[in-house]
């Protein structure tokens, strides 16, 4: 007869085979556990009574790689649960706060040899008669088998059993392919498929310095590289930078609150030498309950390796179901050279705050970024932007500053043709300096297509299609613009603007006004609400917000352009002619956008010198042309025949 050697361990109602890697419940059951999970269990029985450190778990169930603390907790947590310790009362593992784990039920040892000839007997009559084996019959067998030990007195729980030996067999073989499926299934998915199908936005907050070093490149850094990782995902939706640059030293249940969002990313970066410490913590806000929390170490070097698996096991909790493309996707390295990420990292701080004097600055750390690294795309994309706004803000004259947007971006398309900021940008130069609509359209759904999340995409998109006349989509996509950055002033502001492009006059109002609420001192929505109650006809209200706007922004040209406008269809001609002297005195200094006095002349009715100043705006291809279509500003000189020509010489 063929016997084997064999060892089993029985606590309360289960026996474990660590031979059969199998964990039986009294009936002969085989509970559901996952590979990992068996060998934290085996572990944890073998060394019972002994407190095991979370390193040396680590080390012994997941020796070849790293695994944080909350991945130890959720194991030792579906341990618990299947042991029954919620619904017994009893304990079988003790937690050590701070140190580690220890297993404390009595354990008995089962030592002896078993009969394999008779438990494949029994197993080949029960196969022969297929569906007509008893249930019971099939228990009998799947039962916790007899086992020879002389040496020490059998257990009652042993003597009440059946003595059939079940060891390796086809019973246990099906029954391990049950085991594994049905660990998988209930132990793992069901808790990922419930955290995806609870969160869907996310804040990832700036990381707190331990050090005090190097604040905007790891702090503002980090959660910037998280954010534009998993924006590229639909099925969650997260926050951009510009929205969380504030909460450095917030709550952050309380910034996830005012973000609006299912869930916050919090954590700590600590220096030492030429290593970085992270910590992190997945939050969601409903309930201040912790999806997941970690810690990472890497060299100061290797910081971007650090940006990869964070993103990663953040996407993983997230969105459990990741194609191995998409994991691909998230270890995409955008550069390797830290200096030129810093200085990419300072480029987009600078771009964020929509001034000249930021945007110009933007232009210097992204041109350091590119000497640093010449294949930095994420660099290009920025410096396009940047480009984009100075012609926009009247800051450079468009002829300077076309051609330089127009490289970067597609410079950056040609490092990365998946890169949605490098198609944001090109789509605007489309729009704006090359009046090809149909072009732009293209670029800014490509922008959306690979960056869901970009606020900047569905703005700037948004404002394309309200020049298009085409308001319900507009609404639609400045509405999306602002659920992804509830406190973006601009995106705000913008909104207002595409109410009243809609003729919804009272409305755009109203969000001008919700916006001046936000920011009190954010020059652009004193601006627009100034035009608004201009072209209301509401006149002394709109001269009192341009000379606010005015106040905000020191002097800017083009605020002084609509004051002049206001002051003429006010009737208010030597203080229009008083501003039209302002803005040629400031031209000797420096740029002056001729926008600002084609509105006064326009007003005043000198048409001539109105259009001679557009025709220099159509020559150097000036973003200003794509936009008077609709300028209600230009009403006064809308019906002669120059206009229309003009329209039809720039296709609108």
């Amino acid at each position: 007869m063929s016997r084997q050697t064999q060892h089993f361990y029985e606590f309360g109602q289960f026996r474990l085979d660590p031979t059969e890697r199998l964990l039986l419940r009294e009936g002969g059951a085989p509970v559901p556990l996952t590979a990992k999970v068996f060998d934290l269990l085996l572990l944890l029985v073998e060394r019972r009574g002994q407190l095991i450190a979370k390193e040396e778990i680590f080390g012994e169930i997941w020796p070849d790689r790293f695994v944080d603390d909350a991945n130890l907790t959720v194991n030792i947590s579906t341990l618990r649960k299947l042991l029954g310790e919620d619904r017994s009362g009893s304990q079988f593992i003790e937690t050590v706060p701070k140190r580690g784990y220890r297993f404390v039920a009595k354990v008995t040892k089962i030592e002896g040899e078993t009969d394999l000839r008779i438990a494949e007997a029994e197993i080949e009559t029960l196969v022969s008669v297929g569906k007509a084996a008893p249930a019971e019959e099939v228990n009998r067998v799947a039962s916790f088998p007899a086992v020879k030990a002389p040496d020490e007195p059998t257990p009652a729980i042993i003597r009440r059993r059946p003595r059939i030996i079940v060891t390796r067999s086809i019973l246990f073989a099906f029954a391990l392919i049950v085991v594994t499926f049905t660990a998988s299934w209930f132990t793992s998915k069901p808790r990922e498929h419930q955290i995806n199908a609870q969160i869907r936005s996310l804040a990832v907050l700036p990381f707190k310095s331990q050090t005090g070093e190097d604040v905007d490149a790891l702090e503002v850094g980090l959660a910037d590289t998280v954010i534009s990782k998993l924006s590229s995902f639909k099925q969650i939706t997260v926050r951009p930078k510009s929205a969380i640059l504030k909460y450095s030293d917030h709550d952050p249940i309380a910034a996830g609150r005012e973000q609006g969002v299912d869930a916050v990313l919090d954590g700590r970066i600590q220096k030492a030498g030429n290593r970085v410490r992270v910590s992190a913590q997945l939050m969601r806000v409903r309930d201040q309950q912790t999806l997941w929390s970690g810690t990472f170490d890497e060299q100061i070097t290797d910081i971007f390796a650090l940006q990869d698996q964070l993103s990663l096991k953040v996407a993983e909790v997230l969105m459990p179901d990741l194609t191995k493309v998409e994991e691909r996707r998230l270890a995409k390295p955008s550069t390797v050279n830290l200096e030129a990420y810093k200085e990419y990292i300072r480029g987009r701080y600078h771009w964020d705050k929509r001034t000249g004097e930021g945007l110009q600055k933007a232009v210097q750390h992204f041109n350091q970024a590119i000497d640093l690294d010449p294949a930095y795309a994420e660099a290009y994309a920025g410096l396009s932007d940047s480009y984009n706004l100075l012609g926009v803000f009247g800051v450079l004259p468009i002829s300077e500053i076309t051609p330089k947007a127009r490289a970067a971006a597609h410079k950056a398309l040609e490092i990365d043709q998946t890169l949605a900021e490098a198609h944001s940008s090109l789509a605007a130069i489309k729009e704006w300096y090359e009046r090809d609509m149909a072009g732009a359209e293209r670029e800014y759904r490509q922008a959306i297509e690979y960056k869901p999340s970009y606020p900047t995409a569905h703005q700037w998109y948004a404002l394309y299609l309200s020049k298009s006349n085409r308001h319900a989509e507009a609404v639609t996509e400045i509405r999306r613009a602002e659920e992804l950055d509830p406190l973006s002033l601009i995106i705000s502001s913008d909104a207002g603007v595409i109410f009243r492009n809609g003729g919804q006059h009272e409305q755009a109002v109203q969000q001008f006004q919700k916006t001046i609420r936000m920011g009190p001192n954010f020059t652009e929505a004193h601006v627009e609400l100034g035009r608004t109650y201009a072209f209301g006809g509401r006149h002394e209200e709109a001269i009192e917000k341009f000379v606010r706007a005015r106040e905000l922004s020191g002097n800017d040209p083009s605020i002084l352009g609509d004051l002049g406008y206001v002051y003429a269809v006010a009737g208010r001609k030597e203080e229009a002619l008083k501003i039209l002297e302002e803005l040629k005195d400031l031209s000797r200094r420096r740029f002056v956008p001729n926008e600002s006095m084609i509105l006064i002349y326009a007003a005043l009715g000198d048409n001539d010198l109105a259009f001679e100043l557009l025709e220099k705006e159509y020559e150097a291809g000036s973003d200003y042309i794509s936009s008077i279509k609709n300028d209600p500003r230009l009403n006064r000189i809308r019906s002669d025949v120059r206009f229309t020509e003009l329209l039809r010489r720039a296709g609108l």
